[in-house]
């Protein structure tokens, strides 16, 4: 966290995306597997089965762009960590 307070909210957002992600990830997972038939059956309404995975999946998806929030928010931290390292002079150890 290189001693800033903004790793903690990144930190948090990294992992509750991840845990959003992974319930409703399974909730989509066993709702496609419980309406595999209708998925592949030719005479169903498209729309009507698309609307309905959208609604099984928007959660997930959401818990996919909380992640990717903090995962973009820890990247750009980082980089401006970097960037102010490579401006300090280090300073060369005293000998004793």
């Amino acid at each position: 966290m290189a001693g800033r307070i903004s790793g903690y909210p990144q930190l948090f957002l990294a992992i509750g995306g991840m845990v959003v992600t992974s319930i409703f990830g399974l909730r989509a997972v066993y709702w496609i597997l419980s309406n595999w038939s209708r998925l592949h059956d030719p005479a169903e309404d498209p729309f009507a089965i698309y609307g309905d995975m959208w609604r099984v999946l928007s959660w997930a998806f959401l818990g996919i762009a909380i992640f990717g929030f903090g995962w973009l928010w820890a990247l750009a931290s980082s980089l401006g960590i970097l960037r102010s390292a490579k401006n300090e002079v280090p300073t060369p150890p005293r000998l004793p």
